[in-house]
């Protein structure tokens, strides 16, 4: 019995030993190095309400983010890389802002039309403003997309010259011509009837996007002169 206590006794202080030893060699947190002036070191736990740095901070520019397009004119549709306009329609009159249109390497524009919408894409060339009906002239498919240097159709593949209109691959390119527009102030302002009929040419394979004037018969014989009061 006694020796049960004595060997008790000797294992409880054994522990106690072990304890004591774990404690002595345990390491010491740094003292933080008081400030240059010497003022105490600030605590690294952030104060409430406060946002966290580095990769779980929000940017401030994504909070005060705007909620609507600034630049009238300019549609909700337009992403990265493809700008889309909201043109102005009055009567026969559409006009598409020129600032808008410039604001990318090319615009999307879609008008009414009499079977459903009409697709367009637009870009600059020079000094002069090309509009070209988003209908491929080669297979029909609404396809026509922008190319950087051309434009392509992303159902048959055929590649047209941004000024021309020209396939590639002997495919039916545009119609010659290009879409009449005027200037406004700061509007290009085209004609509902004729961006209609350009679209619709354009499906139809015809050879010039607008009908060539017509031609009047001049029966004068090169006479001049007015008033005439006869014929011989």
């Amino acid at each position: 019995m006694r020796r049960r206590r004595v060997v008790q006794l000797a294992t409880c202080a054994l522990a106690l030993s072990l304890m004591l030893l774990a404690t002595a060699c345990a390491p010491e947190a740094p003292e933080a190095a008081p400030g240059p002036g010497g003022e105490p070191p600030a605590s690294s736990i952030p104060a409430a309400g406060t946002q966290p740095a580095g990769d779980d901070a929000v940017p401030a520019a994504m909070a005060e983010a705007p909620t609507a397009n600034a630049l009238p004119g300019l549609s909700s549709r337009t992403t990265r890389g493809h700008v889309w306009a909201d043109p102005t329609i009055s009567g026969d009159e559409v006009r598409l802002s020129a600032e808008v249109a410039a604001l990318g390497d090319h615009v999307h524009v879609e008008v009414p039309g009499a079977t459903g919408v009409l697709g367009f894409i637009g870009y600059f060339s020079g000094a002069d403003f090309l509009l070209r009906a988003t209908v491929c002239p080669n297979c029909g498919a609404e396809r026509i997309e922008w190319g950087v240097s051309l434009v392509v159709c992303r159902a048959c593949g055929t590649t047209f010259d941004l000024v021309t209109g020209e396939a590639s691959q002997n495919g039916r390119g545009y119609p010659q011509g290009s879409i009449p527009y005027s200037l406004n102030g700061d509007y290009l302002v085209f004609s509902l009837a004729e961006l209609a009929m350009a679209h619709a040419r354009t499906s139809s394979g015809q050879e010039t996007i607008l009908p060539l004037p017509e031609v009047i018969e001049d029966d004068d014989r090169g006479d001049r002169s007015w008033p005439r009061c006869c014929v011989p």
